[in-house]
């Protein structure tokens, strides 16, 4: 009796071994709440991220939200990137890009950066690139 109970344990242990690992560390880089994107152009914006990750050795999540609270975009940029775990390497480098459509005056875009690879000057360059797009809902 005793060895099937250490074999049991035994086996539960193994099961929360392998399992556990293979969902903390996945890495998702894209949040579409309001649904803005069909499924075969967010699979295609994820292939897109997973490129940039490796070739600039930064994660680069993108996230768009109906509402964000009473928090100011930066706060929740800021807070979905560090509590989400995202990052690359020691210094958790990266960029989180977040969107809440809305009518016109009502939209937030804000860029949220961690660690090395992206400065402020070139994270305004990216709002300017993005802005005419997400206007026309090119969202891609």
């Amino acid at each position: 009796m005793k060895k099937r109970i250490t074999y049991l344990l035994l086996a539960v242990c193994m099961i929360f071994t392998v399992i556990l690992p293979v969902s903390a560390s996945e890495y998702y880089p894209v949040f579409d709440e309001p649904d803005l994107l069909t499924d075969s152009e967010e699979s295609e914006l994820i292939a897109k991220l997973e490129d940039i990750c490796w070739q600039k050795q930064m994660e680069v999540v993108v996230a768009a939200f109906e509402t964000i609270g009473d928090y100011t975009p930066m706060e929740y940029a800021d807070d979905f990137y560090d509590y989400n775990g995202y990052g690359y390497g020691e210094n958790d480098d990266g960029m989180l890009v977040l969107y809440k459509p809305g009518a016109e005056g009502e939209r937030e875009l804000y860029i949220s950066t961690h660690g090395t690879g992206v400065d402020d000057y070139y994270a305004d360059d990216f709002i300017s690139a993005m802005v005419d797009y997400l206007v026309a809902e090119d969202y891609v």
